[in-house]
């Protein structure tokens, strides 16, 4: 007789979840209302620092943005032209990482026309750069619609995952 044995070895899944997302997976689960209450009570505590961190960074330029205001519209049009569009299905906030963003999106294949998934990670060295060409701070890319494009210049490894140096919205 043979005995198999199989050894689980827990570990993280990292996933962008899409705001919209209404929990439907987990509506019947046992604890569900006892994590609610919790949930909801460090939610209060954390989207109240989130506030209070964002509104310092929305006062303060950073270094990106005093950067960006000394690009002339050429690198604006340039990067236009030439950085990769990407459509937006969804943004989180990285929680260990005080300024990191992970937004979740597609871009199409130059060749085929065929759509690819990407994740684009953007941190406090990513200069961030409205269409008009005026600086914008970190905080706004949380706001970023669902299915808005953005175009991105940074180096696209081959796990799907962007680099962003520069971003326009």
């Amino acid at each position: 007789m043979v005995n198999y044995r199989f050894d689980a070895q827990p570990s993280a899944l990292r996933v962008a979840i899409p705001c919209t997302y209404d929990d439907a997976l987990f509506e019947d689960s046992a604890g569900k209302k006892q994590e609610q209450h919790d949930s909801a009570q460090v939610e209060q505590r954390r989207s109240a620092e989130n506030t209070s961190r964002d509104k310092d960074q929305l006062d303060q330029p950073g270094d990106g943005e005093r950067q960006e205001s000394q690009q002339s519209p050429e690198h604006l049009d340039a990067l236009l032209q030439n950085g990769r569009k990407v459509v937006v299905a969804g943004v989180t906030r990285v929680p260990d990482k005080k300024l990191k963003y992970i937004v979740a999106g597609s871009t199409t294949k130059r060749s085929t026309g065929e759509a690819k998934p990407v994740a684009l990670r953007i941190d406090d060295n990513t200069t961030i750069v409205r269409r008009t060409g005026e600086p914008a701070p970190l905080a706004v890319i949380q706001k970023l619609p669902e299915g808005g494009e953005v175009f991105v210049e940074g180096k696209l490894n081959k796990r799907g995952v962007i680099r962003a140096k520069r971003i326009v919205f």
